[in-house]
């Protein structure tokens, strides 16, 4: 994966990197349950190049799914609240294997990132599909070709972080996708306005 670049920077100094409508549904299929690549970029760093690596990957994503996702799927429907929706489960990994942190009824950020790099279908579609109970009948493809996103932190992240801090070299980025998080205009020129600045994302045929 190249990234065709000149360097992004704050001119405090080098930034710092880290890694419709509301109504009734009844849940009568499989609804939407799109987990955000739990600790998808760690994974897939580890996994670049060994089979082995990327199959304990894909045993843990395969565990995260049935031990926790499932199981928290099935109590809340159980309890009379089906849920329809985005849940994203937060990973801490462990010696003892991976523990949940939390889960959030959200897309993650930046996974989130990566996955629209590798999206081929209409996100849209099965959007609308899970809003009508219908989710099994839309199909979401994938590129092969991994993605990668690196997030510039403001200075102090991610405790008490610096605003206002210029940002310059985007227009020099080439094949890749630059998200905007924690930026504004302020009179005319890009600052910083918050911890996570920027999420630099591109795909390719492998990691390196």
């Amino acid at each position: 994966m190249t990234v065709a670049r000149r360097d992004l920077n704050i001119e405090s100094g080098p930034l710092k990197h880290t890694g419709v409508s509301p109504k009734e549904i009844e849940m009568k299929k499989l609804m939407l349950v799109l987990i955000a690549s739990v600790c998808c970029t760690a994974f897939a760093m580890h996994a670049s190049a060994q089979q082995a690596d990327q199959a304990t990957a894909d045993a843990v994503i395969a565990m995260t799914k049935a031990q926790w996702v499932a199981d928290a799927i099935a109590q809340m429907r159980a309890e009379g609240n089906p849920f329809t929706g985005f849940l994203y489960a937060g990973l801490m990994m462990t010696s003892q294997g991976p523990k949940v942190l939390e889960f959030n009824a959200r897309l993650g950020d930046p996974e989130t990132q990566v996955l629209m790099h590798r999206m081929e279908s209409d996100f849209v579609e099965p959007l609308f599909a899970a809003t009508e109970g219908q989710l099994e009948e839309s199909e979401l493809k994938w590129r092969a070709d991994p993605s990668a996103c690196v997030v510039l932190a403001a200075a102090g992240y991610p405790g008490s972080v610096q605003s206002g801090d210029k940002i310059t070299g985007l227009s020099d980025v080439a094949n890749a996708t630059v998200f905007h998080a924690g930026t504004k205009l302020s009179n005319g020129e890009l600052v910083t306005s918050g911890g996570r600045v920027l999420a630099v994302t591109s795909s390719g045929p492998n990691l390196s």
